[in-house]
């Protein structure tokens, strides 16, 4: 009986103690987890890349296709007035034609500088008188060169019996306009005369159009406040903001000669303005003045737009032309 219970117990024991087969198994190798990892992380790595190499890829299209499209140029803002070298063509042809009025027989220096030898062309011995020397015009040449016109105006005698009188009548004396040609060459930011100044027909003067203004106001308000804002505008007498619109920027002219402003006549461009006028109604009108300083009166003109509002005419704006009337 011991024995087979010492028999069993050893069968108990044996059965207790894992087997060194099943430790094993039960052990996780190195080696196989290691293969396990790396099979796992071998699709991520490649996925990866293929997601790097599409963004190179990506990238490199944009870049070509970047230039084949047509690159857009901003065009240059268009420049307005004469340019520099045009201003110095204008200036130097202005000098020019003051320097041929000023020479006499013994002032040619200031000639020959812009022209050479053109000094001995001159036998005057008097300068010729002038002011209000101004450029009226510039074309370019196909040469290269400029043409310039330049606008005077020129004291003119009376004419006499072929001697100039020393006691002649100043009152008699006129100053009238005249215009002089120069052509005019630039060369690396240098001047030059190409030819003396010629004397050139001035502009035509004709008569000017019909204007817009064909009925005469005679609202005594509306005669009264345009006075009114004349005489603070122009003479200083009284506030102007009195007169005008609300939303109006129109301030009295500082430091003006005139004394007083007396109104001549009004006429508006389409019907008269009623009295009173509607809110918001606007008449254009053409009023004649006469502006009075310490010398004397002289007429002028002036074009407003007058605007209703409670019930009385204020002064708008005062425009910059006339209207002309359509033709036809």
């Amino acid at each position: 009986m011991r024995f087979r219970n010492d028999t069993e117990g050893e069968r108990l024991t044996r059965k207790k103690k894992p087997s060194r087969l099943r430790e094993k198994s039960a052990k996780p190798d190195a080696g196989s987890t290691a293969t396990a990892v790396q099979a796992k992380s071998l699709p991520m790595g490649r996925v990866l890349f293929f997601i790097v190499v599409g963004f190179l890829v990506l990238g490199a299209l944009c870049g070509i296709l970047s230039l084949l499209r047509p690159t857009h140029v901003q065009a240059a803002p268009e420049t307005t007035g004469p340019s520099v070298v045009e201003q110095q063509e204008q200036a130097f042809a202005a000098n020019f034609v003051g320097a041929w009025l000023n020479a006499t027989t013994k002032n040619t220096k200031d000639l020959d500088r812009y022209y050479e030898g053109a000094g001995r062309s001159i036998t005057a011995t008097a300068p010729v008188e002038y002011r209000d020397l101004a450029v009226a015009s510039t074309q370019p040449n196909d040469q290269g060169s400029t043409t310039v016109i330049v606008s005077a105006t020129v004291k003119q005698a009376p004419e006499t019996d072929g001697e100039e009188s020393k006691d002649s009548d100043d009152s008699a004396t006129t100053w009238v306009p005249q215009y002089y040609q120069v052509a005019v060459a630039e060369r690396n930011g240098a001047m030059s005369a190409l030819s003396l100044p010629a004397p050139v027909q001035q502009p035509g003067i004709e008569g000017a159009p019909a204007l817009a203004y064909g009925d005469r106001v005679n609202v005594e308000k509306v005669n009264d406040t345009v006075e009114q804002f004349l005489n603070a505008y122009a003479a200083g007498q009284g506030d102007v903001s009195r007169y005008v619109s609300p939303d109006s920027n129109i301030t009295s002219i500082t430091h003006s000669p005139f004394k007083k402003v007396t109104v001549s006549s009004i006429t508006a461009e389409t019907a008269p303005p009623s009295d009173p006028p509607n809110d918001g109604t606007k008449t254009p009108v053409m009023v004649t003045a006469e502006m009075e300083t310490s010398a004397g009166k002289r007429s002028a003109q002036y074009v407003l737009t007058l605007e209703g509002r409670d019930g009385r005419w204020e002064i708008d704006s005062i425009d910059p032309a006339p209207q002309i009337k359509p033709q036809g």
